[in-house]
């Protein structure tokens, strides 16, 4: 059974570990694997999330980093979508709200 609104997940760090958010990540929700890769720079954060259950790869630019605490958050089908978690060397605790509309969101949101 996939996770719906409120759900809490693992995101594990693809590849070679490393330090800091920065890097692919890959997050369990039953049998979809949704990928997620992170570019930090300073307290920013954006990337990509790639979900195949809900329809492909949604680029974020507003997430931020407050030493071990991520967030960031994209619209998908005129709804706001927001992670939130904590980076532990190779793992991210997450938690994934959806809220919603986004004001000004018109019609085919992602």
């Amino acid at each position: 059974m996939m996770g719906g609104a409120g759900s809490e997940f693992t995101a594990t760090r693809s590849g070679n570990p490393s330090t800091g958010a920065s890097g692919k990540w890959t997050i369990k929700d039953g049998d979809n694997e949704i990928q997620l890769e992170l570019k930090a720079d300073g307290s920013k954060l954006s990337g990509t999330l790639n979900n195949p259950s809900m329809g492909g790869a949604v680029d974020f630019n507003d997430g931020k980093i407050e030493g071990d605490k991520i967030s960031f958050s994209y619209l998908r089908q005129n709804m706001k979508i927001q992670w939130t978690g904590t980076l532990s060397g190779n793992e991210i605790k997450l938690k994934r709200e959806v809220g919603g509309g986004m004001p000004g969101a018109g019609p085919g949101g992602n």
